[in-house]
């Protein structure tokens, strides 16, 4: 959290216009021990994105095990 904090890319939070000083000094110290999901935790968009991307990853997986069963099956079917 803190490399992302100090190179300004957590998404949805935007520390491009605080100075190095006010980034370090005020900004960037909450950033540690950071757990929450709430709607308003600055980390929301970071948990948001990686559900997205568990969601996703999973309907895939399933999609292609669905796929190899279906032809295991037909060829199972075409041998007997």
């Amino acid at each position: 959290m803190f490399q992302l904090a100090t190179m300004d890319s957590i998404p949805g939070i935007d520390l491009s216009n605080s100075s190095d000083i006010a980034r370090y000094t005020t900004q960037v110290p909450r950033y540690f021990g950071i757990r929450s999901v709430k709607e308003k935790s600055f980390t929301r968009p970071l948990a948001k994105i990686a559900l997205e991307t568990f969601q996703k990853f999973n309907t895939a997986l399933a999609a292609c095990v669905f796929a190899a069963a279906t032809h295991l099956k037909q060829a199972m079917l075409t041998t007997q």
